[in-house]
Formats: C-alpha cells, structure tokens, sequence
C-alpha cells in the first residue's frame, strides 16, 4: 500500500483515538501540529500506544515507522511479547456456535487460549470419540479454532481481537512481530532486552544496553544487536534448566560407573 507522507494531524484521527480509549474529545486540539512537532510528540509517546495507533491508522503509520522508537523493557518470546508491562499474546481458541461450551474453554479463551497450534490427526480422531459420546447426553463438540490476540495492560485491561486460523501460529506470531512492532524501521532501542525467542525478521537490529539471553541461541542473539551504534552496558546468560523425576537416578547405573 502506497502511504503519503502527512504533512498535518488534526481532529479528524478523532475517531481512531476514541475507539482505542486513549483520549478523549477534550484532549484534542482543534489546532493541527505540523510535521516536525508531531514527530516530537512522538518521541514522549507511550510505545504502546503508538504501535496500536499505527495498527489502525495508515496515515499515521508512515510516520511513526520513522520516528525512533524507545522502550524500557522488551521481553520476546514465541507467542508473546512485553512492551513496557503491557502483554501481547496470540493463542488459538476455540468457538462453539449455537451450543454451550464446556465449562473450561470460556476460562482459557479469556486467558489468550493454546500456545501451541492444534493437532491434526490424533486431535481429529479424539474429537469424533468424545463427540459420540456427548452427542448420547445431548451436547455438541462442533466447533471453531481461531487466532485470538490479548493485549493485556499493567492496570489488567484487556483488548481482544480475533482473526482467522489459517497458519501456523510461529508463522502467524512472526509476520506479527514484523507488521506490528520490527517492521519499516531502522532499529529499536531498548533499555533492557530479554530474548526467550527471536523471530525471521532478517537483518533488522536492536540497540539495547541491557540483554538478557534466554532460551536462544546466544551467537543468534548477540548478532541482532547494533553495538556498534549501541555498546552493551551488561548481558546476563540464563541457562536452561533441566529437572529429573526424584528418584530416578537412583535406579539406574550411572553410565561412568565401573
């Protein structure tokens, strides 16, 4: 999509602020700001906030994907992401139509559903079990799976948008990842970056000062940096921890033990 390069804003982006409940008509100003105090005001904006702006707004897309972009804390993983304490999850749901669900998909759905994509062949044949079985007490299995993104602030307020399953949910969470926070910038700083995951983003960079390596590969993940623009102040390693069933060692020969 070709994006004109907007010159003002003014009140006529009301109905986009309103609709993310950021202000309200009082706040707006019926004076337009130009193009340079606007990315001033960009550059003291709540990341937040301007990512999910961009997201609806093409118009102010252009130039907020220009303007740097400052975080505190940036937490990656493989189907989240925390901005700042606000919790960006994808999951996968379930919809029941014109039937009841079962008692626990409503609490998991609220909860930013699976984490994992659901099963094909082996789910498949344990649905059509269980559906015999229900169909005998009068309920119904049919359902639904869909993508379902919770947006989670630090005072718990929630939005949910919901989107067709049709891709793996890596895939789904990667092209997220670039549409939504990486992508049309020339890097991102972060006060402090904690890789649990890293996406295909190809050779975009972060400028970090503090980063935190978790279950990734530590070359990958000291390579997405920009320390020559950035020179790290700490990185911290966090090993992968591995837990063994009490008991267990005790019934088998250690493998070095004459």
């Amino acid at each position: 999509m070709d994006i004109t390069k907007p010159r003002t804003y003014s009140c006529s982006q009301e109905c986009v602020l309103k609709n993310r409940h950021y202000v309200t008509r009082n706040h707006l100003t019926a004076k337009p700001l130009t193009y340079l105090s606007f990315k001033c005001v960009l550059k003291y904006t709540d990341p937040n906030i301007r990512l999910q702006l961009a997201s609806v707004c093409a118009e102010f897309r252009y130039t907020e994907k220009i303007s740097p972009l400052n975080i505190d804390k940036l937490n990656m993983n493989s189907t989240s992401f925390n901005i700042n304490g606000t919790d960006y999850n994808l999951g996968v749901i379930r919809h029941y139509r014109g039937v009841p669900p079962p008692a626990w998909v409503p609490d998991r759905n609220a909860e930013g559903g699976e984490s994992h994509d659901k099963k094909k062949k082996i789910e498949e044949e344990v649905e059509i079990h269980w559906d015999h079985i229900y169909s005998r007490y009068g309920f119904s299995l049919k359902f639904e799976h869909y993508l379902q993104l919770t947006i989670t602030s630090n005072s718990g307020t929630k939005l949910i948008e919901r989107m067709k399953y049709d891709r793996p949910i890596k895939e789904s969470m990667d092209y997220f990842y670039n549409k939504f926070l990486l992508g049309g910038r020339a890097y991102l700083n972060v006060g402090t970056l904690r890789f649990d995951y890293l996406p295909e983003v190809g050779d975009f960079k972060f400028r970090a000062k503090h980063l935190i390596i978790g279950h990734v590969d530590r070359v990958k993940a000291e390579n997405a940096l920009d320390e020559i623009a950035c020179p790290l102040e700490s990185k911290e390693v966090i090993e992968r921890e591995w837990f063994i069933r009490p008991g267990w060692w005790g019934h088998r020969r250690h493998p070095f033990r004459m």
